[in-house]
């Protein structure tokens, strides 16, 4: 279908955009946990996070799922988020109950 992005890429890049800025108001005192590289486990960074931590992240495609406990952290890309994807995995009506 035109204009219709099968890996969901667009609609979480905008889902993204849309949680920074709802979360950006509440985090005067933030922390920046950065990865410390490629490898590094974006899970193991969104768990040492605190409410309102920016997690920065790099470049590419990071699969999920991700878990983010009761925590409203803002994920970032280091290079804009044109760069970075988070795909969550997709959920059947059925997953929903």
């Amino acid at each position: 279908m035109p204009g219709h992005d099968d890996d969901g890429g667009t609609r979480m890049r905008q889902l993204m955009a849309g949680w920074t800025a709802l979360v950006a108001a509440s985090m005067a005192c933030a922390d920046v946990i950065e990865l410390p590289g490629p490898e590094a486990s974006l899970q193991a960074a969104i768990e040492s996070a605190s409410d309102g931590d920016i997690v920065l992240v790099d470049p590419g495609t990071h699969d999920g799922p991700f878990d983010l406990g009761d925590r409203r952290i803002v994920p970032r890309s280091t290079d804009g988020a044109g760069l970075t994807i988070l795909r969550l995995p997709r959920i059947s009506r059925r997953d929903r109950s």
